[in-house]
Parts: structure tokens; sequence; C-alpha cells
């Protein structure tokens, strides 16, 4: 029974592990995407559909 519980314990503190380097690694990603867009204008600009239903700028 000890044996059991042993091994629930370490892939408990295995994925916790891995939880926690895909936190960060997403983080990093998120960050990276961010930056990427604050390089050109063209995301600042607002899309917004007119009465008609065109997409107007």
């Amino acid at each position: 029974m000890k044996h059991k519980w042993d091994n629930i314990v370490i892939k408990c503190r295995y994925l916790k592990k891995l939880n926690l380097e895909n936190k960060v690694l997403l983080n990093k990603k998120i960050y990276l995407n961010q930056r990427f867009l604050e390089l050109f204008d063209f995301h600042k600009n607002e899309v917004i559909y007119d009465s008609h239903g065109e997409l107007t700028k």
C-alpha cells in the first residue's frame, strides 16, 4: 500500500513541476507576442462594423 502512495506522490510532484514549467513558457510566449505586436501600428486600429454591416476602421 505504501508503495502505491509513494508512486502517487512522485507523480504529483512531477506534474506540479511540469505545470510550473508550462506556466513560465506560456508567460514568455505571451510577452513575446505582445512585444511583437507593439512593433506595428496596425493592431492599434479599431475595426468596427458600420450600419450596413461593412467593416470600417
